[in-house]
C-alpha cells in the first residue's frame, strides 16, 4: 500500500525503496512489475533494464522491453518481425513494429510496410497502425499515396484513433497545399481543430505529459497554416505568434525532430526548396550529436534531393 501511494504522488524514490523491501520479504513477480513500472515512470532505463536482465531468462518478450525502453529500436524492430514471420496476423505485432520503425525514423521502410490494397478492409488491424504510414508518406512526399489514405480513413464509419486523426489531417492539408486546394484545406483544418476538444480535456487532467503531445500536433499544424499563408503571399491567421517558437523547445533532438520536419517539408511544398533543404542538414547535424548515423545520412540525402551542394 505505501509503494502505491508514493507511486501515486511521484514519490519515486520512496515507491523503490518500499517495493524493494516486499521483494525482499517475498519474491513475487508482481512486486518486480510493480518496481519496473516505477523506474519507467522515473525515466530510469538503468534501473528498467536491471530488472528484465534479473527476470528475462532469455524471455523474447521481456528482450523486447528492454530494446524499446532503453531506446535500442533496431533491435525491437528485428524482434517484431521475428514475431510477424512467426504470426502474420498479429496486430500487437504490427502496431509494435510499425511504432518501433517510427521511432527509429526509417521512413522509407515503414512506407513499405503494407501496400494500400490490404488497408481497403478498414475493420482489419491496419487501421491501428495506418496513421504511421500516412506520417511516412508526407515526410517522403508521397502525395498520391497520402490522398489516398486520406481517401480510405475518411469513409470509415468506427470510430478512429487520434493519432491517425491528426496525421491524416496534417498529410492532407500539406497535400492540398501542394495541389492548390483551399476548400479541401479548410475542411481538414476545422476537421482535425475539432477533434483535439476530447483530447485537450484528458490532457489538462493529465498534466506535462499529456499537454506536450497536443502542443506539438498544434505547433505543426501552425507551421502548414504559415506555409499557406505564404505561398498566397497572405498573412493569414496562425495558431501560435511567434515564427521563432521553436526556440523556446528544449533542444533534445527528439523534441525539436518532429517539428523541424513538418517546417521543412512544408516549405519544400510551396517551392522553397533551398530553405526546406537547409533544416534538413541542421537535422543531419543534430542528428550527428546524438549518434544516429544513419538518419544523418537519410536528412542529408533529403537536403541533396531539393538542390542542397552538402
Amino acid at each position: 500500500a505505501l509503494a502505491d501511494a508514493a507511486l501515486r504522488i511521484r514519490a519515486y524514490s520512496r515507491a523503490v525503496l518500499y517495493t524493494e523491501r516486499l521483494i525482499k520479504a517475498d519474491k513475487d513477480s508482481a512486486y518486480f512489475n510493480k518496481l519496473l513500472q516505477t523506474f519507467l515512470e522515473m525515466g530510469d532505463n538503468d534501473g528498467a533494464k536491471g530488472i528484465f536482465a534479473v527476470r528475462s531468462k532469455g524471455n523474447l518478450e521481456n528482450q523486447l522491453k528492454i530494446a524499446e525502453c532503453t531506446g535500442r529500436f533496431e533491435e525491437a524492430t528485428a524482434i517484431y518481425t521475428r514475431k510477424l514471420h512467426e504470426d502474420p496476423t498479429s496486430t500487437a505485432a504490427q502496431r509494435g513494429l510499425a511504432q518501433s520503425l517510427r521511432a527509429d525514423l526509417q521512413w522509407e521502410r515503414l512506407s513499405d510496410f503494407s501496400e494500400i490494397a490490404q488497408l481497403r478492409n478498414l475493420n482489419s488491424p491496419p487501421l491501428e497502425t495506418m496513421w504511421c504510414r500516412i506520417e511516412a508518406a508526407w515526410r517522403l512526399g508521397q502525395w498520391d499515396r497520402i490522398d489516398e489514405l486520406v481517401d480510405c480513413t475518411a469513409v470509415t464509419r468506427k470510430p478512429i484513433p487520434v493519432e491517425l486523426a491528426y496525421q491524416r489531417s496534417l498529410g492532407g492539408m500539406l497535400s492540398s497545399i501542394k495541389a492548390g486546394d483551399k476548400a479541401k484545406f479548410e475542411s481538414l483544418r476545422t476537421e482535425v481543430l475539432s477533434s483535439f476538444a476530447g483530447p485537450a480535456i484528458t490532457a489538462n487532467a493529465q498534466g506535462y505529459s499529456g499537454i506536450y503531445p497536443l502542443s506539438v500536433r498544434l505547433h505543426a499544424l501552425a507551421e502548414v497554416e504559415e506555409g499557406l499563408a505564404v505561398s498566397r503571399r497572405e498573412e493569414g491567421p496562425t495558431l501560435l505568434l511567434s515564427r521563432d517558437r521553436i526556440k523556446f523547445a528544449t533542444p533534445e533532438f527528439e523534441v525539436r525532430e518532429p517539428i523541424l520536419s513538418v517546417r521543412a517539408t512544408t516549405l519544400s511544398v510551396i517551392g522553397r526548396n533551398d530553405a526546406a533543404a537547409t533544416i534538413y542538414l541542421e537535422l543531419a547535424k543534430s542528428s550527428r550529436k546524438t549518434r544516429r548515423f544513419r538518419v544523418a545520412s537519410s536528412f542529408i540525402h533529403r537536403a541533396e534531393s531539393l538542390g542542397s551542394q552538402a
